[in-house]
């Protein structure tokens, strides 16, 4: 909110190494998509608190999502959150990210089960590492995780796609139109999942 921008504006006004409030302005970037305007202050406060490992996180979120060129800056700044935090589950989830565009699967599915480790009920975990299974052609075990996936968090469509293309991958459609009709039984106010399960039934 622009309430929130002015606010933490004059924290910094006030001083300029105020840690906090350069990474709540970046999280107010964040929301609003200003991504170059959101790492200028996680970094802000990463130099003054090397240690600020929710700033760290987020630097490196914003790098991964710049791509592949970007891979190894964000690899070091979830490589640093683990080692200094070994119970900080998002340095993990980072990493499994990097570890996947990177195409190194295997790193992957290691990251994404410490996270699972530590945060049992992480959807994206399941399903990320669902994914790094199927990418490695280990169907059985990526099924069951897109399965959990969607068992913690019903209401996020991509565990049901991810899980539909699986199946049609393994060319059974039947399998796919289930699993978008129960997208819609689970989510009947979604209207994409309608046009996901239009979409099948056209081709």
């Amino acid at each position: 909110r622009s309430s929130d921008l002015i606010q933490f504006k004059k924290a910094l006004q006030i001083d300029p190494r105020y840690g906090e409030a350069h990474y709540e302005l970046g999280e107010v970037y964040m929301k609003t998509e200003k991504l170059g305007e959101a790492y200028k202050e996680f970094k802000a406060a990463v130099d003054a608190d090397p240690n600020d490992l929710k700033s760290r996180v987020q630097m490196g979120t914003i790098l991964f999502t710049g791509g592949s060129k970007y891979y190894k800056d964000a690899e070091e700044q979830a490589r640093y959150v683990t080692e200094h935090d070994p119970n900080n589950w998002e340095g993990y989830l980072l990493l499994g990210n990097v570890m996947f565009g990177d195409k190194k699967p295997q790193d992957a599915i290691d990251a994404y089960t410490k996270v699972i480790t530590l945060k049992p009920d992480n959807a994206s975990a399941y399903l990320n590492r669902g994914v790094s299974y199927a990418s490695m052609k280990q169907m059985d075990a990526a099924e069951k995780d897109m399965r959990k996936s969607i068992s913690v968090d019903p209401a996020s469509l991509p565990g049901y796609v991810n899980l539909a293309g699986l199946y049609m991958y393994q060319k059974d459609p039947k399998k796919a139109e289930d699993v978008y009709r129960e997208a819609i039984a689970k989510n009947p106010d979604k209207p994409s999942a309608y046009l996901r399960l239009a979409g099948l039934l056209l081709r």
